[in-house]
């Protein structure tokens, strides 16, 4: 009978310690999963590569490779409609953002201009360029690595997305000239963001104009751009776009499309959102819903999420109405 009271205590004994365990590893089941299956720290990245403002005779679409063959690229080429205008003279602007979700700063030194292949179309424009960006990098009609530095170097502070332009133009006079490449963003600790691939169809000229060394084109802490600030008024709307210094923080952006009624319309990542708020705050009202999303698909906005919604979207972000904090 003791022998069997024993056996007895001893299994009852057993099963309350499987049962603690198992009350244990249910409490630290995700300390667990983040101890065999770490989730990856975050890094800085290119949210975003678009035309400019200061783009003149350029489109973006999705084109065939030198206008031939089945491959087709993202494209910024030349706007035949633009051109037929008098005295035009073509400039390629490209706007990149920055996203930056670490808690340290970065700053980015180089741009590293990955040439795949060179190419070219019949009936392309070249001619003189009259530069007023921050960075003018000349690319060289040649397959390799060409880097060009920032100067000054762009500063992107902690959890911050910043955005700057960089006019792209080639010494090469002749016309219709391409390239496929990449633009690698290398910081001054090494780290390298990468773009898309993507072509281009540069514009010619042969000297530079002037010097963009005194302009400040980022920001650290609490010095801000010592370019002019400029209202840009939207056609399309009646109100101003922010300047680059007052883009809404990414942590609000959950808040916009919520008060935008975009909520759940489309799978995004905080990557994509971010991206979004980026835009509305950078295009007028009528490039906005013409944005693309870039999960594949390059559905429109407007056709995504709806042309009122989209607005309203641009409108708040712009106007501070949602008073999203």
């Amino acid at each position: 009978m003791l022998y069997r009271l024993k056996r007895l205590w001893g299994n009852f004994a057993a099963l309350a310690a499987a049962l603690a365990l198992l009350v244990t590893l249910a409490a630290n089941i995700e300390k667990i999963r983040i101890f065999f299956f770490p989730t990856p720290f975050p890094k800085p990245s290119v949210l975003g590569m678009y035309l400019s403002k200061q783009s003149f005779a350029y489109r973006d679409s999705i084109s065939s490779k030198f206008a031939e063959g089945p491959t087709e690229l993202r494209t910024f080429g030349l706007d035949g409609d633009k051109l037929s205008a008098p005295d035009v003279e073509p400039r390629l602007v490209l706007t990149f953002s920055i996203r930056n979700p670490t808690n340290k700063k970065i700053v980015i030194s180089d741009a590293i201009y990955d040439v795949a292949e060179t190419g070219q179309v019949m009936g392309g424009f070249g001619g003189p360029l009259n530069p007023m960006v921050t960075y003018e990098h000349e690319v060289p009609y040649e397959v390799g690595q060409h880097i060009r530095p920032l100067r000054p170097l762009f500063s992107v502070p902690a959890d911050t997305t910043l955005a700057f332009d960089i006019e792209l133009y080639t010494a090469d006079p002749q016309s219709g000239l391409g390239w496929v490449m990449k633009i690698i963003f290398r910081t001054a600790d090494g780290l390298e963001l990468p773009t898309e691939q993507f072509q281009a169809f540069l514009p010619a000229r042969s000297i530079v104009r002037h010097s963009t060394d005194k302009n400040f084109v980022g920001y650290d802490g609490d010095n801000v751009s010592d370019r002019p600030i400029v209202d840009f008024v939207d056609s399309g709307a009646d109100y101003i776009l922010r300047p680059f210094t007052q883009i809404p923080p990414p942590s609000t952006a959950d808040c916009l499309l919520e008060a935008a009624g975009l909520t759940g319309k489309v799978a995004m990542d905080h990557l994509d959102t971010d991206r979004m708020i980026m835009f509305s705050t950078m295009k007028s009202v009528d490039d906005f819903l013409n944005s693309q999303l870039e999960d594949g698909t390059h559905r429109k906005y407007r056709d995504a999420f709806g042309e009122a919604g989209i607005r309203k979207l641009h409108r708040i972000v712009n106007t501070d109405e949602a008073r999203c904090r």
